[in-house]
């Protein structure tokens, strides 16, 4: 007999939460897996669901909840508790099931419910009955959460690199990990979508034709309805599989709003900072948390300019120095003159250290970043970087490049940067001016590690391989268009020269925006199945080789400039990219070739 619940399976008995990862990842974990269960709790998690279970439930959530034991399932020491439901959260993966059956034969909790990221073969559920001989597992679901929600539009697989992807390697571990993230978005969001792939890209080809067999065969399993949600949308959502190595140059560009800015110079991995370099913060807080739905701060200046974030900044401490001097005079002995005087003052307490701790935070992320813009002279690098990305002038960039490598403040990796981008918009036509500046940044730096990122770039994405022409070469129309901007952004002055580039995903969505799905140029991509050339409302954006925090700003701005026609878009990928990250992604493709 199957053990295995329907409620949490697929989309059809759930109430729709729209284009939300964050919110459609806290429903699967907190309201069908956790509320599910009544009573005192214990949540035995792995490796991988005890990340995912931090960036959607608090500490003190989980503890209103009933939550008062969380644990790794293969945890060898841990101690039967009397009274307890043990709540299992896991990925169907054989080395978790394995553990599963060995505590199911000895169970430490009275009762077991477990809860999966993904669709759970037939072969693990049997397993799982067979270890059951005391009869302690009350439910079996799948939840499709195998993916990790950093804000509202943006997701992570947390898989570092698909470079064991490209030729002559292959991973088919990192393939399946890749194919059943995806699936899950979709599952968690109840799309069943149109599929396009670049066409360029043979892993986003391979991609593409595995989801669409597992959207058409229910994830390889029994249930063939999994992708059927109820009534069909007129305009069917899409899934776009791009690949990083056709915009290389975001990636290794500076970038100037704050969590892009936090991310290139402090770095942010599953929403949390590691401070512990950072001079006069306190040591017993080594990271800090960074979510939109805990930090109202954050949620306003997540994707905010770096010139704006300092009178928002102020703003938020001349509020907290409002409310300070309010709780500090109504704290007072004379003030308290009553219970309900102590019992206010107490109410407030917590929200008013929230606010102190969030204040203290951010005055310290800022500081940080203006310390790192003026010791790295990251004004005049970003704004010779963003020459490089939007203007075509060989020997004045060539200039430039070489003035500023001479100079010892800017940093070796800054310097590659600049090399780096240098190559890539003039590969061609200036390749005898890149070998000089090569040898300069060798002889400089005294050893190959860093330059060894030269070739393997020309390698990934270089112009025989890109399939699009990111530098607006190729037409005497784009040519005119860069001359025309280029006039304009004179004129307009200043402000632009450091926030000129725009990724290239917001030319694709700008013209999936204007033609729909049939704007998706045959030349570039494919789509599979019919291309009605609708106008899809719902779009998932995947990545395939790192996004970045620019990226996801495009996204972010997308959707609230298209909001009230329904239209929103998720962006995901298997990596969140700084340029240091991007960097060591390339040296792994010297490794896998």
């Amino acid at each position: 007999e199957s053990m295995k619940g329907g409620a949490a399976q697929g989309g059809g008995a759930a109430v729709s939460l729209g284009m939300d990862v964050l919110e459609a990842a806290k429903a699967g974990v907190v309201k069908k897996a956790i509320e599910s269960v009544p009573g005192m709790k214990a949540l035995l998690l792995d490796g991988l669901t005890s990340t995912i279970v931090s960036l959607v439930c608090s500490q003190s959530h989980a503890l209103n909840l009933q939550v008062y034991a969380v644990d790794l399932l293969d945890n060898p020491k841990r101690k039967p508790i009397a009274g307890f439901r043990g709540v299992c959260f896991l990925r169907p993966t054989q080395d978790n099931i394995r553990v599963l059956c060995r505590e199911l034969a000895e169970p430490k909790f009275d009762r077991y419910h477990l809860f999966f990221t993904n669709s759970l073969p037939d072969h693990f559920l049997k397993d799982i009955a067979r270890a059951d001989a005391m009869q302690v597992v009350q439910q079996v679901h799948e939840i499709f959460i195998d993916f990790f929600p950093m804000c509202p539009d943006l997701f992570s697989l947390n898989v570092e690199s698909c470079m064991p992807l490209e030729p002559p390697s292959w991973s088919a571990p990192l393939f399946d990990r890749i194919c059943e993230g995806i699936v899950s978005v979709l599952l968690s969001l109840k799309l069943n979508p149109v599929i396009a792939y670049q066409k360029n890209s043979t892993i986003a080809q391979k991609i593409a034709t595995e989801v669409e067999e597992r959207v058409r065969t229910g994830n390889h399993t029994s249930d063939i309805d999994l992708f059927r949600f109820g009534k069909s949308a007129k305009q069917p959502p899409l899934l776009l599989l791009l690949d990083r190595r056709d915009d290389p140059v975001t990636p290794l560009l500076n970038q100037w709003t704050y969590t892009a800015m936090i991310h290139e110079i402090l770095g942010i991995h599953n929403n949390r900072v590691d401070m512990s370099n950072v001079p006069k913060w306190d040591k017993n807080l080594p990271e800090v948390v960074l979510n939109v739905n805990e930090d109202d701060f954050f949620k306003e200046a997540e994707h905010m300019e770096f010139g704006e974030l300092g009178e928002c900044l102020k703003r938020t401490v001349d509020d907290f120095q409002r409310h300070e001097g309010v709780a500090v005079a109504s704290g007072s002995v004379a003030n308290l003159q009553s219970i309900g005087d102590i019992q206010r003052f107490i109410d407030r307490y917590p929200e008013f250290k929230k606010q102190e701790s969030t204040v203290a935070k951010h005055v310290a992320l800022t500081s940080e970043l203006s310390k790192a813009v003026d010791e790295r002279c990251l004004l005049d690098l970003s704004e010779l970087e963003q020459e490089l990305a939007c203007t075509d002038a060989l020997t004045e960039a060539f200039n430039r490049v070489e003035t500023m490598m001479e100079k010892r403040e800017v940093r070796s990796e800054d310097k590659l940067r600049l090399l780096l981008l240098y190559t890539l918009r003039y590969q061609l036509e200036g390749e005898r001016e890149s070998r000089f500046l090569e040898r300069s940044l060798r002889d400089m730096l005294g050893e190959e590690s860093l330059l060894r990122t030269l070739p393997l770039l020309k390698t990934y994405a270089g112009v025989a391989v890109r399939g699009s022409d990111i530098f607006n070469k190729k037409t005497v129309a784009n040519v005119a268009k860069t001359m025309v901007r280029r006039h304009f952004e004179g004129i307009k002055g200043v402000p632009n020269v450091l926030t000129r580039h725009e990724p290239l995903l917001a030319a694709r969505l700008a013209a999936i925006k204007a033609g729909g799905v049939a704007a998706l140029r045959d030349s570039e991509f494919r789509v599979l199945g019919a291309n009605t050339g609708a106008k899809p409302q719902q779009i998932v954006i995947f990545i395939v080789g790192g996004a970045t925090y620019a990226e996801a700003k495009c996204v972010s701005a997308f959707n609230k400039e298209n909001a009230a026609r329904g239209v929103r878009v998720v962006l995901g990928s298997n990596w969140i990219h700084n340029t240091t990250s991007f960097l060591q992604d390339l040296l792994r493709l010297e490794a896998e070739s």
